[in-house]
């Protein structure tokens, strides 16, 4: 969305066309001079004129709207400017008196900073930007004191992940798997520790807040209310802060020794020294750039994109002004623009464009009740002297002619934003007075200041400021990926925001789904989880055996064999009986009054063995029935009803009999079950692997298996709660588990969903097939509660056909934006689009370390 730009409303007067007062009085003093000349006996007078004729002609000539005698007066301005200063008289230049706690004194002002942790939201929907930007809006309308966007460039630093990776490593070592498991904290170890060595640095945010220590109080409390996860910066952090503002070493301190201190060290070293385009501060050359003009219409987010270009330090100085005075200055300007003499067309609608700005900034302050703000950017970046002067040479005499490859490079990428920059050459002393501008300080200059000032509204620059890139980085996370800044994501952390730790993957065939999954387990298995994987290709064989955990074959007579009928400590007998209830529709052809009838006896069953909830809540039940013990019960009732019931009820009974006689004695079922059930579950790992079963193409048995792992599974997640462990299941290639005839499978994924966040579990959900999941209203409808009742979703890249598939089922809830489906498109392989909840959602590249790989590549 296109917006209006802030603008200049400072119109210089014109006296005559288009010389000013200031212009006039040039010529006067210049003509003076020419006549001096010309009158005074002066040897080589011709000689004199001659030369003095061009360069006057120089001085009324226009560049970049100065005139060449206002650069000659910047000149002489900088030639009387102090050029060296000590470590104490540059801290002082800049206004700084002391450091207390958290607050920095600036003569009888103070400044607080504040670190800003902020998501991204650059895949924000229209409706959530607005809420963003219209909080931001009414933040700076209440705030009274000047403010500082502040981008540093900080080097990276994992201290906290690096410190919970060697707790686990020493918690994981005794494990009968713990050598490989510590192999993969050390391998991820290995990454923190190359991050360090090459000293990688991000983007941090902060923001500055300069008045009196109440009002700096009150907005901050405010801007808490508004952007939520900030930190105040404190003792170490802020001096921390200061040395990195003022691009002081490490090892330097703060020098706040009192005057009479600093005249005894006159003689000391100057450490900084202001230079025609830089300032030189001990092996450094900084550059002060700023931003004189910004184009009339430009894109939200413009103000983030200053602050992602490329330099040490980039600032955003936003002061708010006061209206009636900034009106007065605006129609006065607008009443100049109206009387000027009409010198070229292009002239012309210059002028009609900047009173047509004029007044839509005045109605916005008059209509829509907004705030002026004065806008100002500064960028500040390093480069070393040993780069730009040859490693040989550690000084150079030749300031006129520094090679700032940075500053070349910044310079650059404002013009690529079409914004009009200064090099302040000349002028880098006002660059270098950081705390000037209404804080008590005069100065010893011809001019105000060297960074020239916008007007805007509070509005544009909430609208500048929505575009944020965050940072994952969370207390007890796990290597996921990048972003390019590693990210250490914790799906198991519980707030307000994040309610479970369910997780939807989706994506084409080959898009990276099976990798990224198998990265999520290999992590998870260094973490006090059981983890349970429903394999339907038999593609985690090698990664569970690997970790030291067990390949179950379901529907093989040698691989697992289960009791349908048996229920764990502390298992709910009613949700049992409704589960064999599904069991048996999905097994059998049965009839409305058959299911009644066998549902019946069933509970009878239970009941004469006295399984009921009591004693399964106290453990007192040590045999379950089995499919002989069903069969018996089926028999005798028969038996004992052979004359009372009607010819329809012994009908079907004899049809129960008969089938369910597949799953007692020679049936063609009965190898896959067991009365003696008995179930390890010492293992960190288990893979359930369906692909033997797959290959006999059997729906039913596909269909009953799958029931029954996971109702197994969910009597382990309850087992595991006991035992203080969390529980992580992962349903590989869901779609191939279910139909649009059977959908029980996909009901019981939704139902383990909503219940396993209560055990402290997560069910990942892995799916290729979109329009297997929409195939009917049915499915779509079971598939968008799965989704709902997933907190996280990695979604791979997706052909444009599923996309539109994807974003019906998830209309329901998070509701994709079009840009988000674009970007999900246009992902590379190994590349997802992360949804943590409506409010955190990022584009992220899938890493594994290259010990995880080999586990399972």
């Amino acid at each position: 969305m296109k917006i209006k730009g802030p603008q200049d409303i400072n119109v210089k007067t014109y006296i005559f066309r288009s010389f000013t007062f200031k212009d006039i009085l040039a010529l006067i003093l210049i003509f003076l001079a020419l006549a001096l000349m010309v009158v005074l006996p002066i040897k080589g007078k011709t000689i004199v004129i001659t030369i003095f004729i061009p360069i006057s002609m120089l001085l009324i000539i226009r560049f970049n709207n100065k005139r060449g005698y206002e650069y000659l007066i910047q000149v002489f301005d900088f030639l009387i400017t102090k050029k060296g200063y000590t470590n104490f008289e540059y801290i002082r230049e800049c206004n700084i008196t002391k450091i207390e706690s958290d607050s920095v004194l600036l003569g009888s002002y103070v400044l607080k900073v504040v670190k800003l942790f902020p998501k991204t939201t650059i895949y924000l929907n229209e409706g959530e930007r607005n809420l963003l930007e219209g909080k931001f809006s009414s933040f700076l309308k209440t705030t009274d004191v000047e403010m500082r966007v502040i981008k540093i460039k900080e080097k990276i630093e994992y201290e906290d992940r690096a410190k919970e990776e060697i707790e686990r490593a020493k918690r994981l070592k005794d494990k009968d798997n713990g050598k490989v498991l510590v192999n993969i904290v050390q391998s991820r170890l290995d990454v923190l520790n190359e991050i360090g060595k090459n000293a990688l640095q991000k983007d941090q945010i902060y923001f500055a807040f300069i008045g009196s220590k109440n009002l700096v109080n009150e907005s901050i409390f405010n801007f808490q209310k508004t952007f939520g996860n900030i930190k105040v910066l404190e003792d170490e952090s802020l001096s921390n802060f200061m040395k990195t503002y003022l691009f002081l070493d490490g090892n330097d301190t703060l020098n706040f020794e009192s005057k009479e201190d600093a005249n005894k060290n006159k003689n000391k070293k100057f450490s900084v020294k202001i230079e025609p385009c830089c300032i030189s501060l001990d092996d450094k050359c900084i550059s002060h750039i700023t931003v004189n003009k910004f184009p009339r219409y430009i894109n939200n987010g413009y103000i983030n994109s200053i602050l992602n270009i490329d330099a040490d330090i980039v600032e955003v100085r936003l002061n708010k002004e006061d209206s009636i005075k900034a009106i007065k200055q605006m129609d006065k300007a607008a009443l100049e623009i109206a009387t000027r003499q009409k010198t070229t067309k292009s002239k012309e609608i210059e002028e009609e464009v900047q009173d047509e700005n004029f007044g839509d900034l005045i109605y916005k302050i008059g209509q829509e009740n907004q705030s002026f703000y004065t806008l100002k950017i500064l960028i500040r970046v390093k480069d070393k002297k040993e780069v730009i002067e040859g490693k040989k040479s550690k000084t150079s005499s030749n300031v006129f002619n520094r090679n700032l490859i940075n500053a070349k490079k910044v310079e650059s990428a404002l013009k690529s934003l079409n914004l009009v920059a200064s090099k302040m050459y000349f002028a880098q002393q006002d660059g270098m007075r950081l705390f000037t501008k209404n804080i008590e300080y005069k100065r010893n200059s011809f001019f105000e200041n060297g960074i020239k000032g916008q007007t805007t509204t509070n509005e544009v620059i909430a609208k500048g400021l929505s575009f944020f890139k965050g940072e994952i980085n969370e207390e007890n996370g796990l290597l996921l990926g990048d972003n390019p800044l590693p990210i250490y994501l914790n799906m198991f952390k519980r707030n307000g925001e994040y309610l479970n730790s369910n997780c939807m993957v989706i994506g084409n065939s080959g898009s990276g789904k099976s990798f990224a999954v198998k990265t999520l387990i290999a992590n998870m298995t260094t973490e006090n989880i059981k983890i349970y994987v429903l394999d339907p290709e038999g593609e985690y064989e090698k990664l569970t055996r690997l970790l030291g955990g067990q390949n179950i074959s379901v529907g093989d007579e040698d691989g697992l064999c289960l009791n349908p009928f048996y229920i764990p400590k502390g298992g709910n007998l009613k949700m049992h009986l409704q589960f064999l209830d599904e069991f048996f529709k999905t097994s059998c052809t049965l009839t409305p009054l058959e299911q009644e009838i066998l549902n019946n006896q069933i509970s009878l069953m239970y009941s004469r063995r006295q399984i009921t909830q009591k004693n399964l809540n106290e453990d007192k039940v040590q045999y379950f029935p089995s499919f002989e013990k069903l069969l018996e019960t089926l028999r005798i009732a028969l038996k004992a009803e052979n004359e009372k019931v009607s010819s329809l009820e012994k009908e079907s009974l004899e049809n129960l009999l008969i089938q369910c006689r597949k799953f007692q004695g020679a049936g063609r079922e009965s190898n896959l079950y067991s009365s003696n059930f008995n179930f390890k579950n010492d293992a960190d790992i288990t893979s359930f692997n369906f692909s033997k079963l797959f290959q006999s193409k059997n729906t039913n048995l596909i269909n009953t298996q799958m029931l029954l792992t996971l109702k197994l599974v969910e009597g382990l997640i309850i087992e595991n709660f006991n035992r203080g462990y969390k529980t992580l299941v992962v349903v590989d290639e869901a779609h191939l588990f279910f139909s649009e005839e059977n959908i029980e499978a996909l009901d019981f994924m939704y139902q383990l969903a909503k219940r396993i966040r209560k055990y402290n579990g997560m069910q990942v959900v892995v799916t290729q097939s979109i329009k297997d999941f929409t195939a009917s209203k049915a499915l779509q409808k079971k598939t968008q509660a799965i989704i709902n009742a997933s907190q996280y979703s990695l979604i791979f890249p997706l052909h444009s056909a599923d996309v539109k598939e994807l974003k019906t089922i998830y209309s329901a809830g998070l509701n994709l934006s079009d840009f988000e489906c674009e970007t999900i498109t246009k992902n590379l392989r190994g590349s997802a689009f992360l949804i943590s909840s409506s409010k955190s959602k990022d584009n992220i590249k899938i890493f594994a370390t290259p010990y995880v790989r080999s586990l399972f590549e």
